[in-house]
């Protein structure tokens, strides 16, 4: 399933214009001791939790093509984003990777740093979404087995809803899918592009067996406007 996400991605990218508004060398501006290694900036006409568009590194290796995305989790702003790799060498995506003021997780086309480092990442990023999970409350505003409100022939196969209190592309929280597992562990998240919406989400698993983490990844890929990639604990 995940050729499906990597093309609609490209397909966002390819249809979108890339406005640097931070560029290599100038300060974060709200941690100032955050230099950044790489040009930074957005997708125009996108939308991501902050407000603006899909944010985005660009290398200086314009002949390479988008291959990775970079999963963030920040607790201050309450927010997860994905972040978009454009056209950095090794080197510089080892720079990005190795920014640790945000939890992050790193996906790439072809997985090759990602493998090392996230073995480092892995426990900040699952332990930051937990903190984000354990100080919100979960609200359910589309059961099991009802419809969604802009397309009722899709049916909602577990709960599905929001945490409250957080920020995600759409307006509301961060979204969530509640399983039936009574235990409500979170092991599991969703990375989602939507082309209709021209956003890209992070999907939280909570309480989900295997069988409807399954089900959830079809959910994600059930059309040809959005598609998915699960992230296993």
């Amino acid at each position: 399933m995940s050729d499906g996400f990597w093309k609609a991605l490209d397909t966002l990218v390819a249809t979108s214009e890339i406005v640097i508004d931070r560029p290599k060398g100038s300060a974060h501006p709200d941690y100032p001791d955050s230099v950044y290694k790489v040009d930074y900036g957005y997708l125009k006409g996108t939308y991501s939790s902050d407000g603006g568009g899909i944010d985005l590194y660009r290398g200086s290796d314009l002949k390479r093509d988008f291959d990775a995305v970079v999963c963030t989790v920040n607790l201050k702003k309450r927010d997860s984003e994905i972040k978009l790799v454009i056209g950095c060498t090794p080197e510089e995506k080892s720079q990005i990777y190795d920014d640790r003021w945000l939890a992050k997780y790193i996906v790439e086309r072809k997985p090759k740093l990602s493998v090392i480092l996230n073995k480092l990442l892995h426990d900040k990023f699952w332990h930051t979404l937990g903190e984000l999970v354990a100080t919100s409350k979960i609200v359910i505003d589309r059961p099991k087995g009802s419809a969604h409100p802009r397309y009722p022939e899709f049916i909602y196969p577990l709960d599905y809803g929001y945490l409250k209190g957080t920020s995600a592309p759409d307006g509301n929280g961060i979204d969530v899918w509640r399983g039936s597992d009574p235990k409500g562990k979170l092991d599991a998240v969703v990375c989602t592009v939507d082309l209709v919406k021209r956003d890209s989400e992070l999907k939280l698993l909570i309480g989900c067996t295997e069988d409807e983490k399954t089900v959830v990844e079809h959910w994600a890929n059930g059309s040809e406007f959005m598609k998915g990639v699960m992230i296993r604990r």
